[in-house]
């Protein structure tokens, strides 16, 4: 907004709007804030425009997530909350590593349907 590109906020005003989509109605907003000395050195609130709608999460992310640094691998087949799948794996040496140098976990139908129980009783 300070620095008018039209298309950087229609973009980022969509991105907030589908991460929480309260986000600029009159109701969750506050009305009468306090005022304060530092108001007279800040910028002024952001303002949301009403007329740019929620973005798709699908516009955002990508279904493959790679960390090389950390060795993270994140790939999904969707973005349904209750109907996709996922799958998290690491492996390296060091940062997370379990005693079988890889930790992996499946998640669906919003659970975890196969968490990584770590090292164990026995190695």
């Amino acid at each position: 907004q300070a620095n008018g590109k039209k298309e950087q906020e229609n973009y980022f005003t969509a991105l907030l709007k589908c991460l929480n989509p309260d986000l600029g109605n009159d109701k969750t907003e506050k009305k009468n804030v306090r005022v304060s000395v530092n108001s007279f050195f800040e910028d002024k609130p952001l303002a949301l425009n009403p007329k740019v709608q929620p973005g798709k999460i699908e516009d955002y992310v990508s279904p493959l997530f790679y960390a090389p640094n950390v060795s993270w691998l994140v790939q999904r087949n969707g973005m349904h909350p209750r109907n996709s799948l996922m799958i998290s794996l690491n492996g390296s040496e060091g940062n997370h590593m379990h005693a079988n140098g890889i930790s992996m976990e499946l998640y669906g139908k919003g659970y975890v349907l196969g968490p990584d129980a770590g090292i164990g009783l026995f190695l």
